[in-house]
Parts: structure tokens; C-alpha cells; sequence
């Protein structure tokens, strides 16, 4: 009887078991689902906020252009001179071009586009008729780039140094940048966010136009054949509220599940130019496949030990409770230590990091990541610290680091150079860092930047030796080489 019951208590534990797992696994797919939603979501508005960059910086040039222009003195080579000039500080650009005020293109890039006459194109009139402002245009297929899709900025020649009323139209400067380099911008960083975090081997994404046609797509195939907006697509709806976002709906042509991220530019304030919408796409299988393949072989191995442990489980059931009990207060214990050592880490001021015994950075926290000018951990982890000092002090260093490789608690100070090449005084308290069973060493170190400190010591320094000089010598005409060699000495 009292065998048929462990076995029942057995079975109950492995209906719960399996309950809980399947419960664990639907939560733990949906954390997936939602980090990563977020994490594309994230690549997405990056994405949207470097094509602002792109579309800000080109409405910028062609503000400096247009005023070039205006002043080179009104010759057709000082204004092609120009032209080219510009090219070839800026290569992204497709095509550039001038016109005079009847819209007759009088200088280019391109020597086929000359003599053009585009006056009843809708970027000429917009630069004629729009009170001096620029005019950015949307994506479209442009004769002046041999039919080649485009985004087009142009602003009126204008002499900003006369009065207002008394600009005449002298006809408009208008650059082109191909789709092919927008979408050059949104695969190189999606790249780059794939090799910074390695998460999605596999990202589609399309930039969508207002109208709902995209004109930059992953699968070319697709490229302005369907109207995504007329499609009833929810991420194209979420998208025109100008929020960033993502959800989880099915893929128009496949019709698998995906996540979705979608961001929408902003364009600029002072020029109402295009407004376009980033959409980034990882199917949703890919998302939660690594917990399957993590839940599928936990389940296999416990098949395999489980069942030929079920005898010895029912003999040893409460010995093996105790030990998982404790095992468990243990793991709790540890890992209670473990979150408030993370917590005082990452809440301490002051740059905290362990290094090994060859220096090299194995943990930093966000205030030791600060110093070094660092915005992840992952950008100094793996790297001596040794190549931070600076030449001079660099050998006090790695005394001092050897010195707490000795159990010895050490102070030490110097100047380092951070990432962004700014030199900084430090002052660092090295201690020892037993690893695990007390073997291996590591090291301990607290880094406060006292370079404040140290301006502070020299100003002081350097009135101390002025006032004395000053006290020493009879007249200020005996004083003053003194002085010059005072303040020189101060300033090395």
C-alpha cells in the first residue's frame, strides 16, 4: 500500500511537473517573443532616426549649395566649378544639378542632363513658388538619374546677404540620392546591430512610402507590387501614429507568423519633406527556437535518467527531498548574494572592474564603463587595461596589479586615455579577488578620476611659485623672467 502510494505521489509529481513545464514554456515563449519584439522594435527606430540623419545632413548641403552658387558671381563656370567641387567632396550623391529661372538645366554631373527643361516638375515648382524654403521629395523615378529611383532636394538660388524683398528668382540647385544608397543605410545597420547583440540570422525589412507601396524591400521581388496600407497590414496602421513599436501578425506572402518592429521617420522641422515607414521582420519560429531546442533536450535527457532512477526515487524519496532542499536554499542563497553584489556594482559611483591575472578586463560595471568612455561593458571586456594607462605611468600600473596578484591591497595612480581619446587622472585601490575554491586570483579594482583634482593641485602650485616670485623680487621687470619660467613649468 505504501508502495502504491509513492508511486501515485510519483505519478502526481510528474503530471505537475509537466504541467509546470508546459506552463514555464508558454511564459518563457512569450518573454522571448516580447524581448525580441522590443529588440527589433529598438533596430527599427534606429534605422528610421539614420534615414532623419541622412535627409537632414542633405537638406543641409543643399542650403550651403544653393547659397555657393548664388554668390560664385553668376558665370556657368564658376557654377560648374562648383557643381563638380561638390561631387566630389560628396560621392553619395546621384546626380546635382542647376537650373536658371525658366527651369532650363544649365549646369550638372551628368553633361546628358544639360539643357533639360524641367520646369513643370513638381521639385522645380516647389522651389519656385515656396517662399525660399527647400523641397524635398518623395522616392520616384527621375529622368535626370536615367530612370533610376531617387529622393530629390532642392532649394531656390539665394543670396541670403540681400533683403528678402529683393531676391528675384534666379532658378534652383537639386541633388539626388539613389534608393540603392537609403537601402545600403538599412542594411548596414541591421549588420551592425546583428554583430553587436547576435541576435536574428534572418531580417526582412521594407521602407514603406505614405501611400503604402515600398520602394526599398529585402526580397526585390516585392518591390512596389503590393499596397501594404490597402492590405489591412496592423504595423502599417501602429506605424501612423509615429510611435515605435512592434506586433506579432502574418506575413502577407507566406503566411507564417512573424514579429514585426515599425518606426516612421520624422523628416526635418523646417522643411516638409517625406515621411516614411521602417518595418523589420523576423519570422516567429526563429524567435522561439532556441527555448524548443533547449526544452526538447531537457526533456529528452530527463527521459533517459528518469526512468531507470524511478526504483531508487521511491526507496530514497525523502533523503533526495533533503538534498534537493538544501541544494535549493543553497542555489537561492547563492544567487541572492550574486543579485545584491550586481546591485551594488551597478548603484556604486565609482568605476568598479575585475581583472585577471593578465590584466585583462573580465567584469565592469556602468560607472567604471562611464570612465572609459564606454557604452557597453562589451567594448573594454577582454581588453588589458595595461593599453589604457598611459606610457608614463604604465609600468606603476602593472606593478601595483602584480603587487594585488600577491594579496597585497594596493593604491595607485596615473593617467588613461578612454575610447574617446580624452586623457584622465585616475586613482585606483587594486585588491585581491579569490576565484572559486580560492585558487585562482584575480583582481579587484576601484578607479576614481581625480583629474579635477589634479588641475586643482596645479593651479594651486602654480600660485604658490608666482606669489613667491613676486615676494623675492624687488620690481615687476626683475620678476618677470621668473615669472615666464613659472608658468611655463606650470603648463608641461
Amino acid at each position: 500500500m505504501a508502495y502504491r502510494w509513492q508511486f501515485t505521489l510519483i505519478c502526481l509529481i510528474t503530471c505537475v511537473t509537466v504541467g509546470a513545464a508546459t506552463l514555464s514554456f508558454t511564459w518563457l515563449q512569450q518573454q522571448m517573443l516580447a524581448e525580441s519584439g522590443e529588440t527589433i522594435s529598438i533596430m527599427a527606430a534606429e534605422i528610421a532616426a539614420k534615414i532623419d540623419l541622412l535627409q537632414n545632413e542633405r537638406a543641409g548641403d543643399i542650403q550651403i549649395l544653393s547659397e555657393a552658387v548664388a554668390m560664385s558671381g553668376g558665370t556657368s563656370a564658376a557654377r560648374q566649378h562648383i557643381v563638380h567641387a561638390f561631387h566630389q567632396a560628396y560621392p553619395l550623391y546621384l546626380w546635382i544639378g542647376v537650373t536658371d529661372a525658366t527651369g532650363r538645366i544649365t549646369e550638372a554631373t551628368n553633361p546628358a542632363t544639360l539643357g533639360f527643361d524641367i520646369h513643370t516638375n513638381d521639385w522645380f515648382r516647389a522651389a519656385q513658388y515656396g517662399g525660399g524654403a527647400s523641397y524635398i521629395g518623395d522616392i520616384a523615378y527621375d529622368e535626370v538619374t536615367n530612370g533610376l529611383e531617387a529622393v530629390s532636394f532642392t532649394a531656390p538660388i539665394v543670396d541670403r546677404r540681400t533683403d528678402t524683398t529683393k531676391r528675384p528668382f534666379r532658378g534652383v540647385v537639386s541633388t539626388r540620392v539613389a534608393a540603392a544608397r537609403l537601402e545600403q543605410l538599412v542594411t548596414d545597420a541591421i549588420q551592425l546591430f546583428q554583430k553587436r547583440t547576435s541576435f536574428f540570422h534572418t531580417v526582412e525589412y521594407q521602407v514603406v512610402r505614405d501611400d503604402g507601396t515600398a520602394f526599398i524591400d529585402s526580397d526585390v521581388r516585392r518591390t512596389g507590387n503590393a499596397n501594404l496600407a490597402a492590405s489591412g497590414l496592423p504595423s502599417i496602421r501602429y506605424a501612423q501614429s509615429g510611435e515605435s513599436g512592434f506586433v506579432e501578425e502574418e506575413h502577407l506572402q507566406r503566411r507564417v507568423p512573424v514579429l514585426t518592429g515599425y518606426a516612421r521617420t520624422h523628416g526635418q522641422k523646417e522643411v516638409d519633406g517625406p515621411k516614411w515607414t521602417v518595418l523589420l521582420r523576423v519570422e516567429r519560429s526563429e524567435v522561439i527556437a532556441p527555448v524548443q531546442r533547449f526544452l526538447w533536450t531537457v526533456g529528452a535527457a530527463g527521459l533517459l535518467i528518469i526512468g531507470p532512477l524511478i526504483g531508487l526515487l521511491v526507496r530514497a524519496t525523502g533523503r533526495a527531498q533533503a538534498e534537493w532542499q538544501e541544494a535549493q536554499d543553497e542555489r537561492m542563497h547563492s544567487r541572492e548574494n550574486e543579485r545584491r553584489l550586481r546591485t551594488i556594482l551597478e548603484v556604486e559611483p565609482e568605476g568598479v572592474l575585475v581583472a585577471g591575472a593578465d590584466r585583462r578586463v573580465l567584469q565592469v560595471n556602468p560607472a567604471g564603463c562611464a570612465l572609459f568612455d564606454a557604452g557597453f561593458p562589451e567594448e573594454i571586456v577582454g581588453r588589458d587595461i595595461a593599453d589604457f594607462v598611459h606610457e608614463d605611468d604604465r609600468g606603476r600600473y602593472k606593478e601595483a596589479h602584480a603587487m594585488a596578484l600577491q594579496r597585497r591591497s594596493v593604491l595607485c595612480k596615473g593617467r588613461f586615455t578612454g575610447l574617446l581619446g580624452q586623457l584622465r587622472w585616475f586613482e585606483m585601490t587594486a585588491v585581491p579577488l579569490p576565484g572559486e575554491g580560492g585558487t585562482k586570483l584575480s583582481v579587484l579594482s576601484v578607479i576614481r578620476d581625480i583629474t579635477e583634482q589634479k588641475k586643482a593641485e596645479r593651479r594651486q602650485a602654480l600660485q604658490h611659485a608666482v606669489t613667491k616670485v613676486l615676494a623675492q623680487a624687488s620690481t615687476v621687470k626683475q620678476a618677470l623672467p621668473d615669472l615666464l619660467r613659472v608658468i611655463a613649468a606650470g603648463l608641461e
